[in-house]
């Protein structure tokens, strides 16, 4: 064993330290390469969990009334729209994640970022589906474009699950609230990107696809600076234009998408 030598000058005692510590460094190496292979799993399927301080938030947790504040900067006092259930959309889905999340928590998809893959792998890659072969043209029908109006309310309803759990449960991170804005921004391109093409292949004129690219575009750029506000947890005072703006949008998004499908269809821009 290298560390039972007795050195007889400074030379030997050189050489032993710099080995050891070139070892040090390749097991740190090893170590820390395995934590980078292993630590987004981890981060998205926790290996221990503290059940116990998980129940005791949820037995302190205490819904917002109305629900949309859930989703609303410190500070903003609901209208008497916004605190409506039926007006305004926000309500009836924070206030659904409020009653479901501890189902969904006893069986088995119990943490935040579970539901945002339950959300990204079954309820979005189902409306992606479905928007690609509604239509006479793909041959889905168009019947297909009347059931996503009543499926993109249901997507937004499951992307708002994640975040209760998080506030019910405490298990808010900051790796969650990034996993939840990535995929809601790949799934917002992939929808326009569908919208655009369907009003593309569905008529001779550039107009219909110039009215999606606006309508989307601007739904994208208001909330981009609302999820901006959100990170550095702005108060509804300190905010600009654009971040409030973004934060109505993301009130009324639900029926926001079923308003701009009915609409084309009613136009025949959607076939």
């Amino acid at each position: 064993d290298i560390c039972l030598l007795s050195p007889k000058d400074k030379t030997d005692v050189i050489i032993l330290e710099t080995k050891l510590e070139e070892r040090e460094r390749e097991r740190e190496k090893m170590g820390s390469a395995t934590k980078e292979t292993t630590s987004f799993y981890h981060k998205l399927f926790p290996p221990s969990r503290d059940r116990e301080k998980e129940a005791e938030c949820s037995a302190r947790f205490v819904p917002k009334s109305p629900p949309c504040l859930n989703t609303c900067a410190e500070g903003y006092e609901p209208n008497w729209i916004t605190s409506n259930m039926l007006l305004c959309p926000a309500n009836w889905e924070y206030g659904i994640s409020d009653v479901v999340a501890p189902i969904f928590y006893s069986i088995g998809i119990d943490t935040p970022n579970k539901v945002t893959v339950f959300n990204c792998v079954i309820v979005r890659l189902f409306s992606i589906i479905c928007f690609l072969y509604a239509g006479d043209n793909a041959g889905g029908g168009r019947w297909l474009y009347w059931t996503l109006c009543g499926w993109f309310p249901l997507q937004q309803w499951t992307d708002c699950l994640d975040g209760q759990m998080a506030r019910r449960y405490g298990l808010g991170s900051e790796f969650g609230a990034w996993l939840d804005h990535t995929t809601d921004n790949i799934y917002g391109v992939c929808i326009t990107l569908i919208f655009l093409y369907k009003t593309y292949v569905s008529n001779d004129s550039i107009i219909p696809c110039v009215f999606i690219g606006s309508c989307l575009g601007t739904v994208c750029f208001f909330g981009n600076h609302w999820i901006q506000a959100e990170e550095r947890v702005a108060k509804y005072s300190e905010m600009n234009f654009r971040e409030k703006a973004g934060m109505f949008l993301m009130l009324f998004l639900s029926y926001l998408y079923v308003i701009v499908i009915i609409l084309l269809l009613q136009l025949d821009w959607l076939k």
